[in-house]
């Protein structure tokens, strides 16, 4: 009788392990099966959907030029271009490598993509004539949040070329995005010009609400001039901002930049106008928390001898209408023959007004102080002013002078139709 059960139970356990063994046969097969049957037939397939599909995304096309499966759980895609609406070349990857979960790939496969390794990218970044960006472009609008990629992006040795009418650089990028809590995307990227290397990283949408973080020991505006003369009446910019550092946070609301940076030998030469223009150096500091940004001092020197002192504040959270105040001083001044000192000027500065609070300057042996106020709307300005033994040369007279003491206002307006009549 013991003899009969220690030979069942025995019977029994080789039962089981036959039958785990059947159960590991089936898997292993079932995972040969989709390693050297579905996912080759699905990357040959991949090729023309994945261009087609781009057509949803993009307002241009995308070309593979081939693609290859070795066999495991990575296929290479070769000389993949990407053009725009105007058929001229936005992105060309010599070496896309793609890692999949090919289980996924049947049941879902927007997940099945786990990595993309880009090796050596080249990216192209056209101002037009219009002032307008080509990716600015590129993308299609789409009523989803969600980009379909939950996986890890790389790009190792990247190029990206920025051309405008007015010049043209090269930056290299490597970095990566992962895509695991999509619609959040986090990303680190170095993006590096000569000696200057700017860190990017954060969390965000592709709608740039999240957290940005930006961060730079050394950013030179020296290859930049001419970008600089494009946009201002400023030529032979030059100088570096140093120790940068950045947040922009964006939560869909609103929108708010914190950090700070430093003026490191910031000159230039700003034209009035073709006839007119003066030679400038900057050196300061400014500190910014939450879209309020604290100018601590920024020293500036004007055609070499002359200084000008700048302290305040602003409010940037809505860029077209900034609003502060600040405080401008100089211990000495000249332009066009008229020479002043100790201009103490107090101001407020708002979309719709300009105010000057008991502004004082020294001149000609007297002082006077000023309020006023400029209505940016209707281009008005009053002021009240008060002389006090203030005494004035008249250049076509040098032996005589104007003596001024007493309050006068003053009211500066357009000139309008009525007027003339």
């Amino acid at each position: 009788m013991c003899i009969g059960v220690l030979i069942m139970k025995k019977y029994l356990q080789l039962g089981h392990l036959h039958i785990v063994g059947i159960v590991l046969a089936v898997f292993v097969a079932g995972y040969l099966y989709l390693v050297n049957s579905v996912m080759p037939k699905y990357i040959s397939q991949m090729l023309p959907v994945a261009e087609e599909m781009a057509k949803d995304y993009i307002n241009g096309s995308v070309k593979i030029g081939g693609a290859s499966w070795n066999g495991a759980l990575t296929a290479e895609f070769n000389n993949v271009i990407v053009k725009d609406i105007q058929n001229k070349e936005v992105a060309v990857l010599p070496k896309t490598r793609l890692s999949f979960r090919p289980w996924l790939a049947i049941f879902k496969p927007a997940r099945a993509l786990t990595r993309i390794a880009v090796e050596e990218p080249a990216l192209f970044l056209r101002l037009d004539d219009n002032g307008q960006w080509n990716m600015a472009t590129l993308m299609k609008e789409s009523e989803s949040s969600e980009t379909p990629f939950y996986g890890l992006l790389e790009v190792n040795k990247g190029k990206l070329n920025v051309e405008t009418n007015v010049g043209k650089w090269k930056f290299d990028v490597d970095g990566n995005v992962n895509g695991g809590a999509n619609p959040n995307f986090e990303f680190d990227v170095d993006v590096k010009a000569k000696d200057n290397v700017i860190k990017v990283g954060g969390l965000a949408t592709t709608k740039g609400v999240g957290k940005i973080q930006v961060n730079t020991k050394k950013l030179s505006f020296n290859e930049y001039a001419s970008l600089v003369k494009y946009y201002t009446n400023i030529n032979d910019f030059a100088g570096d901002l140093l120790n940068t550092h950045l947040i922009f946070d964006n939560d869909g609301k609103k929108a708010t930049v914190s950090g700070e940076a430093e003026f490191a030998d910031i000159k230039g030469i700003y034209a009035v106008n073709d006839a007119e223009k003066h030679s400038f150096k900057l050196a300061g500091s400014v500190k910014a928390k939450e879209s309020i940004v604290d100018l601590q001092r920024l020293d500036a020197i004007i055609d070499e001898e002359q200084e000008l002192h700048l302290h305040g504040k602003a409010d940037v959270h809505d860029i077209d209408n900034v609003g502060g105040q600040g405080l401008l001083t100089s211990p000495r001044l000249a332009y066009k023959g008229y020479e002043i000192e100790k201009l103490h000027l107090p101001f407020t500065v708002s979309k719709k007004f300009v105010q000057i609070d008991s502004a004082s300057v020294s001149y000609g042996g007297g002082k006077a102080v000023a309020s006023a106020t400029a209505d940016l709307r209707d281009e008005t300005l009053t002021a009240d002013i008060d002389l006090n033994n203030i005494k004035h040369k008249l250049s076509t007279k040098p032996g005589d002078e104007i003596h001024a003491n007493g309050a006068m206002a003053v009211l500066v307006r357009p000139k309008t139709d009525k007027d003339n009549q």
